[in-house]
């Protein structure tokens, strides 16, 4: 069962018995413990990609994760799947997020090997994500993209040391080539 990045799932507690209850449902706060009912507690965790999360940690200045999970944030959906759809054909593992503050909230965060964002989102532009990241120390290689480009935001991204700014619609090739710059890599996976 595929479940989607950062999902807060509902784990049940075994009785004594040693049966398991049917009940499934979603958790509001990893780790938290509340009441489903006719006994039963239930503890929330949190998933990263299907699986649970380790809560590993990141440093500045650390080394990448050898995965190569690209997390995608966009507001546009169509947008946002086609590119998830186009990173999983490339043989990557993708998990997208709409805004700026799910992705950060996500234990995906973590994981993340490259991240592609959109410049111009409400809330939180990309620009303020990479620097947000930057400033908190997580060094994950960004490539921004945007329907409206800007000299002077290019400029300044690619100098606080973003890999590329590409502008919409994306040219395949050149996306490709950054996430191979990104990833540090001649040639994606298979």
């Amino acid at each position: 069962m595929a479940l989607p990045g950062g999902a807060l799932v509902a784990q049940i507690a075994e009785f004594s018995s040693g049966h398991k209850p049917k009940f499934t449902g979603i958790g509001i706060a990893r780790g938290a413990f509340f009441d489903a009912g006719y006994g039963m507690r239930i503890r929330a965790r949190q998933y990263c990609r299907g699986r649970p999360y380790g809560g590993r940690e990141r440093i500045a200045g650390s080394r990448m994760p050898t995965a190569s999970l690209i997390s995608i944030v966009e507001d546009d959906r169509y947008f946002r799947e086609s590119m998830r759809r186009l990173m999983s054909s490339l043989g990557y593992t993708v998990q997208a997020f709409p805004s700026a503050a799910d992705f950060l909230s996500s234990p995906c965060l973590l994981e993340t090997a490259c991240l592609i964002a959109d410049v111009h989102m409400p809330a939180m532009t990309g620009i303020e994500l990479y620097r947000r990241l930057i400033d908190t120390g997580y060094a994950i290689p960004t490539i921004l993209v945007t329907a409206y480009p800007n000299e002077v935001d290019q400029a300044r991204a690619l100098n606080d040391g973003v890999v590329c700014y590409l502008r919409k619609p994306v040219d395949e090739k050149h996306l490709i080539r950054c996430l191979r710059g990104a990833l540090g890599s001649g040639e994606p996976p298979e």
